[in-house]
C-alpha cells in the first residue's frame, strides 16, 4: 500500500507513505493524539506549498489499516517496519526524492496566485450563496475565478472534496467523452489562495453566452439542450458523481455555437459519500426531487428530475411539443427516472 508501482524494484510512493512516516514518528514521540502530530508534521514537511488535508490524511491512515500495515489500536504490524520509517521520520526533512515530495502533495492543495478581477469586468462578477465568481486574465485568456470562503474545518473539507471531484471529471478522456466535455467548463487550476489561506480558488475557461432564460426554448432547441446535458450526466453517473444544482442559472449557452454548458460545482458529491454520510438536502427548491426532500440520498436520478424540472421551465408556452412534455413529465415523476 506505500508503493504504487506493480513492480517491486521500482519505487512510487502512493499518499499514505508520507502519512505513514508522519505516524510512525507521532508514536515514537508517545503523542498522546498521534492522528494530530501526524498531521502537523506533514504540514511542517510540506513546507508551506501545499494545504494538508485533515481529511485526506484520515483516508490514508484508515488505507493502512484496511491493508494491515496498522492494527485497530494504531500500532504496526510489522516492528521492522515501523523502526525503518520512524528513522527515516527523525531527520529534519524526511521527505526529499522528487516521488515521495509529489506524495506529500497530493495530501492537500497547492497555493496558487489568484487573478485581479478585470476593470471592465465589474458587471460581470457575480456573488452567490456558495461563492463569488468574476472573470480575470490567465495567460492572456478570459477565465472564471471562483473564490470560497473557508471559515471553519467544515468549509475547508467540502472545498478539498470538491477539488478532488472536479479534478477527476477533468481527467475524462476526451477520445471517449468529447461531447460531454464540450457541456463541461475546462478546468485549469485550483487551490488555496497564496494571499488569503482562508479562501479557495477554482479557475475555469470563461464561457461567453447567457444562462438559459424561461420560457425560451422552443421543443426542437429543448430537445437539443436536453440531449446534449444529458451526455454530461450520463458522464457524470460513470463517474459516480452528482452535480444536485442543475437549474436554468446554473446552464449558460455558449454564444459561438448554442452548446449548452454545466456549471457552478459547489454541491458537487461522490455518490458514494452522500451514501455513507448524512443526508443534506442541498439544490434549489423546486429543482429537488421528493425522494430527496424525504429523506432519500442524492443520486444520479436526482439530477435527471431537475434537468427535467429546468427543461419545462425554460420551454415556451407556444411550443406544440405534446410528446416533450410528456417526456419531461416522466423525468419529473417520483421515482420513474432511468
Amino acid at each position: 500500500v506505500l508503493n504504487d508501482s506493480d513492480n517491486l524494484n521500482t519505487w512510487r510512493p502512493s499518499e499514505t507513505y508520507p502519512v505513514a512516516l508522519g505516524w510512525a514518528r507521532a508514536l515514537g514521540e508517545a503523542a498522546p493524539e498521534p492522528r494530530e502530530r501526524s498531521i502537523a508534521l506533514l504540514r511542517e514537511w510540506v513546507a508551506g506549498g501545499t494545504e494538508v488535508s485533515a481529511d485526506r490524511v484520515d483516508e490514508c491512515i484508515q488505507m493502512l489499516r484496511d491493508n494491515q500495515v496498522l492494527r485497530e489500536d494504531g500500532t504496526f504490524q510489522l516492528p521492522m517496519l515501523e523502526r525503518f520509517l520512524r528513522v527515516r521520520a527523525s531527520r529534519g526533512q524526511p521527505i526529499i526524492e522528487p516521488r515521495e515530495r509529489e506524495a506529500l502533495h497530493r495530501l492537500g492543495l497547492p497555493r496558487i496566485e489568484r487573478p485581479s478581477a478585470e476593470e471592465d469586468g465589474a458587471q460581470e462578477d457575480f456573488q452567490g450563496g456558495q461563492a463569488r465568481v468574476y472573470r480575470a486574465q490567465d495567460g492572456g485568456k478570459d477565465i472564471a475565478v471562483r473564490c470560497v470562503r473557508l471559515e471553519d474545518e467544515s468549509a475547508q473539507l467540502r472545498f478539498q472534496r470538491e477539488v478532488r471531484l472536479l479534478q477527476r471529471i477533468s481527467t475524462l478522456p476526451i477520445q471517449n467523452y468529447w461531447q460531454a466535455l464540450r457541456g463541461l467548463p475546462h478546468l485549469i487550476r485550483a487551490g488555496i489562495d497564496a494571499a488569503d489561506p482562508r479562501q479557495g480558488v477554482v479557475l475555469y475557461e470563461w464561457v461567453r453566452g447567457e444562462p438559459l432564460a424561461r420560457e425560451s426554448l422552443s421543443e426542437v432547441a429543448a430537445l437539443t439542450v436536453g440531449a446534449r446535458l444529458a451526455t454530461v450526466l450520463r458522464a457524470l453517473e460513470e463517474l459516480q458523481v452528482v452535480h444536485r444544482d442543475i437549474k436554468p442559472e446554473n446552464v449558460l449557452v455558449r454564444a459561438e455555437d448554442w452548446e449548452p454548458v454545466l456549471i457552478d460545482f459547489g454541491l458537487v458529491r461522490a455518490v458514494e459519500e452522500l451514501r455513507r454520510g448524512s443526508n443534506t438536502v442541498a439544490g434549489t427548491a423546486g429543482y429537488t426531487p421528493p425522494e430527496v426532500l424525504a429523506g432519500q440520498p442524492w443520486d444520479t436520478r436526482a439530477d435527471l428530475f431537475a434537468l427535467g424540472r429546468t427543461l419545462e421551465e425554460c420551454l415556451a408556452r407556444t411550443a406544440a411539443a405534446p410528446r416533450l412534455r410528456e417526456l419531461l413529465k416522466r423525468m419529473t415523476a417520483e421515482q420513474a427516472r432511468g
